[in-house]
């Protein structure tokens, strides 16, 4: 993550919204940010916020035809 990151209070401001809303959209996956450790502070990209508070994909998002972990274990299940 470079030196430009910001944390979930200063997304929140980028984003027009509230700092649990930001929070929501890291866990899920909605926004991408790292997280040093669990419960640790996390960071992400400016561009990224302004991104997904325009609900534009970034350029860190899957393709549309990634699948998802459960699909892939269920689909070697039954190749084998």
């Amino acid at each position: 993550m470079s030196a430009a990151a910001v944390a979930v209070p200063a997304a929140a401001i980028i984003a027009g919204c509230h700092p649990e809303t930001v929070r929501r959209a890291l866990r899920s996956g909605e926004l991408h940010g790292k997280q040093r450790g669990k419960g640790g502070t996390w960071k992400m990209r400016p561009g990224c916020v302004k991104k997904w508070a325009a609900n534009e994909p970034c350029k860190h998002q899957l393709p549309a035809h990634a699948v998802s972990l459960d699909a892939y274990r269920s689909s070697r299940r039954t190749a084998s």
